[in-house]
């Protein structure tokens, strides 16, 4: 097996702890006004896992196998995807009180986890796209087409039609920006799968082996930017809802920051938890919301116990950094359990093989 790559595996962490950041101001309710600074990286904390998803698609642009992604995506996706929907159900017609039959449907249309549907939806698309396809311009084009229906998807949920929106089964009140099997959702993230495919073949000839201080440089440039964006013309990029007002401009910031985060990562290569949330990726994910929810309502209580309001209003947005941080550490046992002990749900090749042989299925996953 190859080795594993230091700056990637880092490059995830901090990509993660940024979606932790982003959900603790939407599931966590801290009561008190602040001033939003997400904005400061939805160019980036999810279009860069895209493009991780892509660069780890193959190794070997000549040699894909349509069969074997489709096993892998069964494997690392769909069986985790289902095992994972099932222990959070009730969960979440319980505690949280979600609606049974939109939630149902969700998990049944594959749009109840969204970001990992649409890396699964990724994975096949390219995967027919290289089989039919080896010529780098054709590749580029047909990427392109795509694109192309990605940014269609935006206009059409700019102003979408009454048959669409009360159609339970096209338009979901929960997760809004999500068609059956995040269709959508994957034509809007092709590009960015499609550079990190790109950069994998030509890795050795682009040697973005730069130094620590041009990332940094690149990284400042990249927030410089955003920041002078968002006082003045206010870019914005929302997975969740499918949409954005600017592609384009979206598309400079994520090459800002994806080449700033590929030179500080080959050089910086190796923070222990880091490494281990971006070797662990998908299973913090899945975790994520859970957890914050969880954090979140130990936190307000602990306030409210301790009589300390005043401080919790005086630090705003803090709040939201403090309950992300204490939710990733806390999943960190967790996480180790399921690796331990919940094989399937890691969608570990061993695991499949040996419940193969056991079951004396001809599957070798």
């Amino acid at each position: 097996m190859e080795q594993r790559k230091g700056w990637l595996d880092l490059s995830r962490g901090v990509l993660m702890c940024l979606v932790f950041l982003y959900h603790s101001t939407s599931f966590f309710k801290a009561g008190v006004d602040y001033n939003q600074y997400s904005w400061l990286f939805t160019p980036i904390f999810l279009t860069g896992f895209f493009f991780v998803s892509g660069y780890l698609f193959t190794s070997d642009w000549d040699n894909i196998s349509i069969q074997r992604k489709w096993l892998q995506v069964v494997r690392g996706i769909l069986i985790p995807y289902f095992l994972f929907m099932a222990l959070f159900l009730l969960p979440k017609l319980i505690l949280l009180r979600y609606d049974w039959r939109e939630t149902v449907m969700d998990i049944v249309l594959l749009r109840a986890s969204w970001f990992v549907i649409v890396i699964g939806v990724l994975q096949l698309l390219y995967a027919i796209t290289l089989k039919c396809c080896k010529r780098v311009v054709a590749f580029i084009l047909i990427s392109l087409a795509f694109s192309v229906i990605g940014y269609g998807c935006i206009l059409f949920y700019r102003e979408l039609p009454e048959w669409f929106v009360h159609n339970p089964i096209l338009h979901s009140a929960s997760m809004p920006g999500c068609m059956p099997v995040c269709v959508n959702l994957a034509f809007l993230s092709a590009p960015f799968f499609s550079l990190g495919i790109l950069y994998r073949k030509y890795e050795k000839k682009l040697k973005l082996n730069i130094g620590f201080g041009f990332g940094l440089l690149l990284l400042i440039a990249y927030f410089g930017g955003v920041i002078v964006d968002h006082y003045t013309m206010g870019t914005s990029f929302t997975y969740s809802s499918c949409a954005c007002n600017n592609y384009l401009l979206n598309l400079i910031y994520f090459l800002l920051a994806i080449t700033a985060i590929i030179a500080i990562g080959k050089n910086v290569n190796f923070i222990r938890p880091l490494n281990y949330i971006g070797a662990n990726t998908l299973l913090f994910y899945y975790l994520n919301i859970l957890m914050l929810r969880a954090v979140g309502m130990t936190y307000n209580q602990a306030i409210d116990l301790f009589h300390v309001g005043h401080v919790k209003e005086a630090i705003g947005y803090g709040n939201y950094i403090i309950v992300a941080l204490i939710a990733i550490f806390a999943t960190f046992p967790l996480v180790w359990f399921i690796n331990k002990y919940l094989p399937l749900l890691t969608g570990k090749k061993e695991a499949y093989n040996k419940i193969s042989r056991i079951l004396n299925l001809n599957i070798n996953w």
